[in-house]
């Protein structure tokens, strides 16, 4: 077997195992109302609300979503109490996608998994071959980053 075989094999393998652990994950940490997107579209509006970018529009463009399909993702989440809309106290017309306290608990217990996962990634290499292992991922999601950009 060749290099591209085995990295597409790979690849395929740690995509949907890294999904199961999350899936797992959620579920343990008493999240298992959230789906995977859910739990990341929470992500992002946790990090968007410390950058003061957390409109509708911005979050849509940070997931790669439109509008529309971003208004149905957050009236799910405001639903299910993990997300609120609130209006801009500067600009009344604008409205701001926040966190609710249950929010950002299940984005904390998100990157904690985050964090696990990573350690256990580290556990047992070297310096060197961590070094080179971020080195190529770097190069490889910068691949993904550009194929994804250049589908629109």
């Amino acid at each position: 077997m060749n290099y591209q075989e085995k990295l597409d094999i790979f690849l395929v393998e740690v995509f949907h195992t890294i999904l199961r652990a999350e899936e797992k994950s959620l579920s343990r940490t008493g999240r298992g109302d959230l789906s995977i997107k859910e739990s990341h579209a929470i992500e992002v509006v946790c990090k968007a609300e410390k950058e003061g970018t957390n409109t509708a529009s911005e979050i849509a463009g940070v997931l790669g979503i439109t509008p529309g399909s971003l208004t149905t993702a957050v009236n799910v989440l405001v639903k299910k109490g993990y997300l609120s809309r609130d209006k801009d106290a500067i600009d009344g017309r604008r409205v701001r996608i926040t966190a609710t306290p249950l929010g950002q608990k299940a984005n904390e217990l998100h990157h904690q998994f985050h964090r696990e996962l990573v350690a256990h990634a580290l556990d047992e290499v070297s310096d060197a071959e961590a070094a080179a292992l971020t080195s190529a991922l770097e190069r490889l999601a910068h691949f993904f980053k550009q194929k994804d950009r250049n589908k629109e």
